[in-house]
């Protein structure tokens, strides 16, 4: 497995990626969003970026704004959020990234039964073109479970020919605790992970601070064979990134 972590977007990210350059990752991941890394800023950087990363032998993945709204019923602000998707794209590739993880609509769980399947609808149709957009790049799309169910996440990873799935531990666990996050893991589609605890209903602790059995997590893992990539993506002080990091990879000895 290849270990890497999130990396601030309110922070410079030159300095950002060398504060842990020394830390035994394999690569970060950068979050496309204000204020710091929008797509023309980090175009303007592309060298430097490259150049640090290439120091530390890491590469970088790309992770799309959380609000990005792909499945809006509204198709003006849908068609605002694919431009801006082909923007990223775009910067992606210039800077050497070879997958962008993006969150589906958020709010799909809080409205009625036939907005959800409108939305659902719109979802397929707008990752079946980001899919296409990418490959000439050599990009992979990738959906992250944030609202969805197993049956739903797994529904849209399978209409959606080459797209990939980025599986938030912490998400998971929230929709159902550790049954749910058991049957999100057999989905075969999923090749990129988020780790990090829940507690009172909130997310992205340092591991061991909050409710999930890491224990079982890499048991599940262990199953299915999983040896490919797992961000860190944990909120706060560096202490807690680091801390995680290397709990996790002591677990999946």
């Amino acid at each position: 497995m290849k270990f890497g972590i999130n990396v601030n977007p309110a922070k410079p990210l030159v300095q950002e990626i060398e504060s842990v350059g020394n830390w035994g990752v394999d690569f970060v991941e950068i979050y496309f969003e204000p204020p710091l890394n929008l797509p023309d800023l980090l175009l303007g950087k592309a060298t430097a970026i490259k150049k640090t990363l290439a120091n530390d032998q890491l590469f970088a993945i790309g992770h799309a704004p959380p609000w990005c709204d792909l499945g809006n019923p509204d198709l003006t602000t849908r068609a605002a959020w694919l431009i801006e998707m082909k923007r990223i794209i775009k910067c992606s590739a210039k800077l050497g990234f070879t997958r962008i993880d993006v969150h589906a609509n958020p709010t799909i769980s809080f409205v009625s039964k036939e907005v959800q399947s409108i939305i659902m609808d719109n979802l397929i149709s707008s990752f079946a073109f980001l899919t296409e957009t990418a490959k000439p790049h050599g990009i992979a799309i990738a959906v992250e479970n944030t609202w969805e169910f197993p049956s739903e996440y797994e529904h849209l990873l399978t209409k959606v020919e080459g797209l990939h799935g980025t599986l938030d531990i912490g998400h998971a666990f929230m929709r159902g605790g550790m049954d749910t996050l058991k049957n999100f893991s057999r989905i075969k589609e999923v090749d990129h992970l988020h780790v990090h605890d829940v507690k009172g209903g909130s997310d992205h602790f340092p591991i061991g601070d909050g409710k999930i059995s890491f224990k079982q997590l890499a048991e599940l893992l262990r199953k299915r064979n999983y040896s490919n990539t797992a961000t860190i993506e944990v909120f706060g002080p560096k202490s807690g990134v680091k801390k995680s990091l290397d709990k996790f990879k002591e677990i999946m000895r």
